[in-house]
């Protein structure tokens, strides 16, 4: 398993990633930003690296992506750092055809717990193990930050889609083609990321219609 993390300029959250990685096989995704670059060769990490030119998470984390052979890819944000027995919760869930994603908690720098993940909104009794996602659109629960997925399948579908503007719809958008393509998309909430990034941020308009075109698209193929 290769732990994948976009960052731009979180070497104060890279430093507890980093302790609670304990080793594990980490590549950073540095959406351009040179202290973090720095950072990642004096702790002789391994990194993708581009010019910073507006944000493009998607790219970079392709790239970083790119950087693996075989395995499952982890994606964790540079702002959240997993909590208890995270990654064997995953990987307890984890086979090859699934696409499998955690839950977060939103905490102040203080560690102190701000808010609880939106996605238990649509639950009204919180699954106790691993739950297969059972509706007509399942990549609603899936984020990009705490995702799992093999990279035989990051390879035929593509990886991140680079043609949204700004924070969000990525995700769901690889979650949708992996849901027509087949696999299982399921949600592990006994697998919990602190997350320390309170700013609500909203997926803009024209990422919403460019996703519904595009889902149109894989509905029909």
């Amino acid at each position: 398993m290769t732990i994948i993390t976009a960052t731009y300029n979180q070497v104060d959250k890279l430093e507890k990633l980093k302790v609670a990685l304990d080793g594990r096989n980490w590549i950073l995704a540095i959406d351009g930003c040179k202290k973090t670059k720095d950072w990642a060769e004096k702790n002789e990490i391994r990194y993708a690296w581009h010019e910073r030119n507006g944000r493009r998470d998607n790219e970079i984390c392709n790239k970083a992506a790119d950087m693996v052979e075989d395995g499952f890819l982890l994606f964790i944000s540079g702002d959240s750092i997993p909590v208890d027995n995270y990654f064997e919760e995953m990987l307890n869930v984890a086979k090859h055809d699934r696409l499998v994603s955690g839950l977060r908690v939103n905490v102040d720098d203080n560690g102190k717990i701000a808010s609880y993940d939106h996605r238990l909104e649509y639950f009204k009794d919180i699954p106790k193990g691993a739950y297969q996602i059972d509706r007509k659109d399942p990549w609603v629960l899936i984020t990009s930050n705490g995702m799992l997925i093999h990279k035989d399948w990051w390879d035929v579908l593509g990886g991140f889609y680079d043609g949204y503007k700004g924070y969000g719809t990525s995700d769901h958008d690889l979650a949708m083609r992996a849901h027509y393509e087949g696999m299982e998309l399921w949600l592990q909430p006994r697998a919990v990321l602190r997350h320390f990034d309170l700013k609500v941020k909203k997926d803009s308009e024209e990422n919403y219609e460019l996703f519904e075109m595009r889902r149109k698209i894989w509905a029909t193929e």
